[in-house]
């Protein structure tokens, strides 16, 4: 590169951009700044749900979960959120209520 060149970096959708994201060849010709590294998005662990769980562990972007209620209980909501490009899980975490069965006689 020449001297005083400028490189300005960026990342798809989805990843997060860590280190220099502008760096200029300097006159030593190394670059300044930090090396720039692009990494998936992480949605963290999602919500727990009472009496029920989780399945699935890819908290990355795109990643899905689905949420399973323990016998004797209904899910309430979506079962299924997938980790979106703002590093949120979609939708709202669905609730697990007790199955009521009707007695006739």
């Amino acid at each position: 590169m020449v001297f005083g060149a400028t490189a300005i970096f960026s990342c798809n959708t989805g990843y997060t951009l860590v280190g220099s994201r502008v760096r200029e060849c300097m006159s030593n010709g190394l670059w300044s700044g930090s090396q720039v590294q692009c990494l998936a998005g992480h949605c963290g662990t999602p919500e727990p749900i009472v009496n029920g769980q989780i399945i699935g562990e890819n908290y990355n972007y795109r990643g899905s979960v689905v949420y399973q209620c323990n016998p004797g209980f209904r899910l309430i909501g979506v079962s299924v959120r997938i980790c979106e490009q703002d590093h949120r899980w979609s939708g709202r975490t669905p609730v697990c209520v007790r199955k009521y069965t009707e007695i006739v006689t």
